[in-house]
């Protein structure tokens, strides 16, 4: 977290965990079938977020524009959910 205490990029910013070794929080979940299909960020300031991140796992595209979030989830009976 930023000396300031809010993520940065005006808080578009992911605040991120580096867990410790052992079994990761989410292998504890049960698999309630949904599945996310794609996570897509904007920020006027992407390359900024790209450089910051680095490489990032799964479907998830950061472009620039206006700032905007978007996740689509596959529910198990194909469904897609848009949020």
């Amino acid at each position: 977290v930023p000396e300031g205490g809010g993520p940065g990029l005006n808080g578009a910013f992911p605040l991120t965990i580096n867990w410790t070794k052992g079994m990761h929080p989410a292998e504890r979940l049960p698999d309630v079938g949904f599945r996310c299909e794609d996570l897509a960020i904007a920020h006027p300031q992407a390359k900024a977020m790209i450089d910051a991140l680095g490489p990032v796992d799964g479907p998830v595209t950061i472009t620039e524009g206006p700032m905007s979030l978007t996740c689509r989830i596959r529910r198990e009976n194909g469904e897609m959910l848009s949020f």
